[in-house]
C-alpha cells in the first residue's frame, strides 16, 4: 500500500448516511481535528487493515468461512456486552439497596442517639468536646484494626 501522506488521491466514493450518522461523523471529526473526508477516509482505512487482519488471522487457523466466522465473533461481543451490562445494573441494583438500608439504619441511630443523650449544660461543653474528640479517636482507631 503506497504512503497516505504523499500518496495522490483522485478517486471518489460516496456514501450516503442519516442526519444522525451524519452529525456523529462530524462531531468525531471536529474532536479529531480533522475533515469529515480525512475522518472517513481514516475510517475505511482501519476497517479494512482490520479486516485484512481477520483474515490473516482466520487463514492461519485454518478457517475459511469468514462471514461465518465474523457472525461468530459480531455475536460473541454483543453477548460480552449484554453480559457486562447486566451485570454492571445488577450490581448497581444491590449497591442501591444496601445504601438504602445503611441511611435508615443511620437515621434509626441518630433518631435513638439524639432521643437518649440530653443536651450538654454551657459549664460542660469543652469537658464534653474534650472527650468526644478522645471517643472518636478511638472509635477510627478500632474500626482501622478491624478493617486491616
Amino acid at each position: 500500500m503506497t504512503n497516505k501522506s504523499t500518496a495522490h488521491k483522485t478517486k471518489t466514493i460516496g456514501v450516503r448516511v442519516t442526519a444522525d450518522e451524519n452529525k456523529l461523523f462530524v462531531m468525531l471529526a471536529q474532536e479529531q481535528g480533522v475533515s469529515i473526508s480525512e475522518f472517513m477516509r481514516n475510517a475505511i482505512i482501519n476497517y479494512a487493515q482490520m479486516t485484512l487482519e481477520h483474515k490473516e488471522l482466520l487463514n492461519e487457523l485454518g478457517l475459511v468461512d469468514v462471514n461465518k466466522s465474523g457472525a461468530t465473533f459480531h455475536s460473541t461481543i454483543e453477548e460480552t456486552r449484554e453480559i457486562i451490562c447486566t451485570s454492571i445494573t445488577t450490581l448497581n441494583d444491590r449497591l442501591s439497596g444496601k445504601v438504602d438500608r445503611i441511611e435508615k439504619l443511620i437515621d434509626a441511630f441518630l433518631y435513638a442517639y439524639l432521643f437518649h443523650t440530653p443536651e450538654v449544660n454551657d459549664e460542660n461543653k469543652n469537658n464534653a468536646k474534650q472527650s468526644a474528640v478522645i471517643r472518636k479517636k478511638r472509635v477510627l482507631a478500632l474500626m482501622e484494626k478491624d478493617s486491616s
